[in-house]
């Protein structure tokens, strides 16, 4: 039986619209309706008032955690004013864990028989992801194995142009809080063990991203996200140690937008926990840094992530291309026979194909580039030539131009893209689905 991927616990809904130079007659056409979503989030309205004025001049984030149960029907009416205006609506699985789960579960698809593991989400299954997976997704099923059903409603509306886009980004229904509200993982432990049972050999691989900082009450105690999720990885140890299923089961972590060294020093502290680790060159900065006692270094970017403290296969991954630095035994984690025949060839291969898949998705004229298969991504990566690459820009990344890379680090420069609309939201999502799937395969 294949290896097994559990993608936890967040997923949504991302509703995008490519909008292109109409971006701020859109904007001023929202303000004049005055529906009923700008007075809910006000921000949203004042970031539509500057667009108008000055257009879009770089990505824009707008988060709300409102609970107003008049919000979500809020949300419905501005995305049919949007449509109603001309704005062609794609619809895509959101959230991190879930767009990595269906990346690996769509590249499973094509022939009968694959070597890549089974990938799956499990978590929380909010009543937006569960009405358009039955209207428009219903291949995805199959992906969603372990859900956790809760009566909520996140969802981003994206307005993108070639250059920026604008995100309003409906909170509740994503934390990992709602997972286990009485701070109790028993429940989707037990259901997490009912999957990982059906797939009786090879590893056991439980997948997420680093939360945030954003404090929650669980039984009249105060925690951080991140706290609670130190919770649900000890959880994780203590629930399995008993079992079979102990000795299979890895950690995989990736990380997210950090933005001061607090949060870098807690979420080092997290990834103490994994053997698999995902970041972008932003966050690899920012680790390196609350390691070096909060002290900037000029030293190149592969050489802080070959100093991070971490016992783990760790990839940093940028628009420029992706390296691995091996910071454990990897015969651990890895139980292809290909790896054993030959393990760079394995590895730089994993890396190649993870990086390719992710600009194969990003690439507007490529189609089916995100829901491609294997054997899509294989010939889309065979014939990227290598002075197709983005070498200088990966050394400047990476090596500080002229720097060589640390000893057994392997890398790879990311292929140059033909344009890159509307493909930036998930990109590094598509990149660790790709990355785990591949690594993980028989």
């Amino acid at each position: 039986m294949s290896n097994i991927i559990l993608w936890s616990w967040q997923i949504t809904v991302d509703f995008t619209y490519q909008t292109g130079s109409r971006l701020p007659t859109l904007c001023d056409q929202i303000v004049k309706a005055n529906l009923g979503v700008l007075h809910l989030v006000p921000r949203f309205r004042e970031a539509l008032v500057a667009i108008k004025e000055h257009g879009l001049q770089q990505d824009t984030a707008i988060t709300t955690s409102s609970s107003d149960p008049k919000l979500p029907d809020a949300l419905a009416k501005l995305r049919r004013f949007i449509h109603e205006r001309g704005h062609k609506e794609s619809i895509q699985i959101g959230g991190n864990p879930g767009i990595s789960a269906v990346r690996g579960h769509l590249l499973r698809q094509g022939p009968e028989y694959t070597e890549l593991p089974l990938s799956y989400y499990a978590g929380l299954y909010p009543s937006s992801v569960q009405e358009v997976v039955e209207k428009s997704f219903s291949e995805y099923r199959d992906a969603l194995r372990v859900k956790q059903s809760v009566a909520a409603w996140p969802q981003t509306i994206g307005l993108e142009t070639p250059d920026a886009k604008l995100m309003l980004i409906h909170g509740p229904g994503r934390s990992l809080a709602d997972l286990a509200p009485d701070g109790d993982f028993t429940e989707f432990l037990n259901l997490s063990e009912s999957v990982l049972a059906g797939s009786p050999k090879g590893r056991a691989i439980f997948a997420f991203n680093i939360p945030s900082l954003r404090p929650v009450k669980v039984r009249g105690e105060e925690l951080t996200e991140l706290d609670f999720a130190k919770r649900l990885v000890n959880g994780i140890k203590t629930h399995f140690k008993k079992s079979e299923l102990g000795k299979r089961i890895r950690i995989f972590m990736s990380t997210r937008a950090i933005d001061n060294l607090r949060f870098a020093t807690e979420t080092l502290s997290l990834l103490q926990e994994a053997q698999i680790i995902s970041m972008n060159e932003v966050e690899a900065n920012m680790l390196h840094t609350a390691y070096n006692d909060g002290k900037h270094s000029d030293a190149p970017l592969a050489y802080k992530v070959r100093e991070l403290p971490l016992t783990a296969i760790l990839v940093c991954h940028s628009a420029y291309g992706a390296i691995m630095d091996l910071g454990c035994h990897p015969e651990s984690i890895i139980t292809s026979k290909k790896f054993c025949d030959d393990p760079p060839a394995f590895l730089e291969e994993v890396l190649r194909l993870s990086a390719d898949g992710a600009t194969y998705a990003m690439d507007a004229t490529a189609g089916l580039g995100r829901q491609a298969n294997e054997a899509m991504i294989r010939i889309y990566s065979e014939n990227v030539s290598s002075d197709n690459r983005q070498r200088e820009k990966f050394k400047a990344t990476f090596q500080a131009l002229t720097e060589p890379m640390p000893a057994g680090m392997l890398w790879i420069p990311s292929a140059r893209a033909v344009q890159t609309l509307g493909a930036v939201v998930g990109l590094g999502a598509i990149f660790d689905g790709l990355l785990l799937s591949f690594l993980m395969r028989d």
